[in-house]
């Protein structure tokens, strides 16, 4: 992502009519098919400037992953979560250690999406 786009993108997630409603489709997804125990962790693949792993924090203990360095900065600055700076194709976590792993517009960015999608079994 560009750097100077960090801030529009930042608000583009949080007020734009688009992203309400891939939120609340997301959601509806969860509450339907996904039995939530209390101490549910979750990944999020490419948390961007944080607004998913903001609304799947409703939901359990959420880490969250970005592969551009400068928006981890940008975004743990603006809302102070910790975001680690790694990629998909490299995931630095053991196998099964999350309950729900989440890559929202994601895997279509990855030149070898197979091997993102192996990654995050």
């Amino acid at each position: 992502m560009n750097k100077e786009y960090y801030a529009e993108y930042f608000k583009l997630e949080r007020t734009h009519w688009w992203f309400k409603v891939r939120e609340k489709i997301i959601e509806d997804v969860i509450k339907a098919h996904i039995s939530i125990p209390k101490d549910f962790s979750i990944l999020n693949i490419g948390a961007a400037t944080g607004r998913t792993s903001e609304m799947l924090s409703k939901y359990g203990t959420v880490k969250s992953l970005e592969y551009d360095e400068d928006c981890c900065e940008f975004t743990s600055q603006k809302i102070n979560i910790p975001i680690i700076h790694g990629s998909i194709l490299e995931l630095p976590f053991s196998d099964s250690s999350f309950d729900l792993v989440c890559a929202f517009d994601v895997i279509e960015h990855v030149e070898d999406d197979n091997k993102g999608v192996r990654e995050m079994e």
